[in-house]
């Protein structure tokens, strides 16, 4: 038997560490190669990482809960497979899949990329002696996840079923379709804050519950600040901390807009596309950085460089159960309307459904947040770093506003646009506010994508 150390591979987009969220086997049990064998959370994606060898899973590398670091130790195995050394290799090797993290924005994404072996970085080492036999399993730390792949996570909430009630019947004791399947043929499990909620389970841990509890504290409940949402504190303080915004806020008149989405959502439909006010507001977005190529950027701190990107990879945050997610779009620039509209819907809904690849939820280079789809009005989006800039849009509703000096009921939104102050100036924002309300105040402006407008 010869030992092989199972290192983390480079996921890509710069990550340098990741947490591990679940494991799909224990120490002491035999696993196949390219059976998926744990979870991890990076700055981007969460990742689900298959066994590089088929022998014994000796230790992990780390706890749930646990950080690696970039060529860190995974898992150790001993196995009569012979596997070249290797170094981290590139992230292009392994195939994307579900749903991630998005970065410093409150809006935020998830991916569960499938990895291949030839993602894993593997030192093969001499075994060091035999062991009596397999480590016994440990028993599962409190606070961890019960063991299933994101579809069954994603079945499980569909029926109703409380994973942490079921005892799984695969490998590891993991969770697999058939169990939720036959649970939910049953009385449903009671419907409680679990691990495959977006916050992990209470805090158990015989050190906590040997603690005096402070009369205040009696009727709380402690949650360990793990996976997305802890990647989420940690850049959000980041960016606060480095990045200083600067917003502006303006009402915008979109009752001309209102008439002609309504004329053109018959034949939208039609040609199989839903017609939204995002896609409007993308537009005028896309049009507005056209003007303004200076926001389409980035800031690379480390060699104080300004990235001018040539296209616009447009960044759509999506509310999903999971927290908000960004999904792309691609050569933003190039879309016509219905293909833009047809495209915003494609990738939130891919998103939603946690089936996004990494390439869709990467790359952006400017972001669009809606929070008035759930009925937000006025807000202050944080800017996505690396990126400038960021805009929002606030809920499309009647209000009272005045033209040509009378008092009159009109359609409105309220537009917010927020930059890093370090690279532009409020001037510049203002003007960028006002480049993208004029549009959607003259739709004809912004069908014809005139540059220049005057209203």
């Amino acid at each position: 038997m010869t030992r092989h150390e199972f290192l983390l591979p480079d996921l890509g987009e710069g990550i340098a560490e990741a947490e591990v969220i679940s494991w799909f086997a224990e120490e002491g049990d035999e696993v196949k190669e390219h059976q998926p064998l744990l979870e991890v959370q990076t700055d981007k994606a969460l990742v689900e990482l298959p066994a590089p060898v088929t022998g014994i899973l000796v230790s992990h590398g780390a706890p749930v809960g646990g950080v690696v670091k970039l060529g860190g130790l995974v898992a150790t195995f001993e196995s009569d497979s012979v596997v070249e050394p290797a170094v981290a290799a590139p992230a292009a090797a392994a195939p994307a899949a579900t749903v991630a993290p998005a970065a410093t924005v409150a809006p935020a994404a998830t991916v569960a990329p499938p990895a291949t072996a030839a993602s894993a970085a593997i030192v093969a080492s001499p075994a060091a002696g035999e062991q009596d036999g397999p480590a016994a399993a440990p028993a599962p730390l409190p606070g961890a996840r019960p063991l299933a792949a994101p579809t069954v996570r994603q079945l499980a909430r569909d029926l109703g079923i409380d994973l942490a009630s079921l005892s799984g019947s695969g490998p590891g004791g993991r969770i697999v379709r058939e169990d939720v399947e036959q649970a939910a043929s049953g009385a449903p499990a009671p419907r409680t804050a679990t691990a495959d909620a977006p916050v992990l389970s209470p805090v158990s841990a015989p050190a906590e519950a040997a603690r005096p509890v402070a009369p205040e504290a009696a009727d709380s409940t402690r949650i360990p600040l793990r996976g997305l949402r802890r990647t989420i504190a940690r850049r959000m303080t980041e960016t606060l901390r480095t990045v200083p915004h600067v917003s502006g806020l303006l009402d915008v008149d979109v009752t001309d807009l209102a008439e002609l989405l309504k004329e053109l959502r018959p034949t939208a439909e039609a040609e199989g596309v839903r017609l939204t006010w995002t896609a409007f507001f993308a537009l005028a977005t896309i049009q507005a950085l056209k003007e303004f190529p200076q926001l389409n950027a980035s800031l690379d701190d480390e060699r104080e460089e300004i990235i001018l990107h040539r296209k616009i990879h447009l960044g759509i945050a999506t509310a999903t159960d999971d927290g908000l997610l960004v999904p792309v779009v691609r050569d933003a620039h190039e879309r016509s309307l219905l293909d833009l509209a047809a495209e915003i819907g494609r990738v939130s809904e891919a998103a939603r459904n946690r089936t996004a690849t990494m390439a869709e939820l990467t790359g952006s280079t400017f972001t669009l947040t809606n929070y008035g789809a759930v009925g937000g009005w006025y807000g202050t989006p944080m800017v996505n770093a690396p990126e400038i800039g960021i805009v929002g849009f606030g809920s499309v509703a009647p209000r009272p506003w005045v033209v040509d000096g009378e008092l009159a009921v009109r359609t409105m939104v309220a537009l917010s646009h927020t930059v890093d102050h370090r690279l532009i100036d409020g001037a510049v924002n203002a003007s960028f506010g006002s480049s993208i309300r004029r549009r959607l105040e003259q739709p004809q402006l912004l069908l014809l994508g005139v540059r220049h407008g005057h209203g």
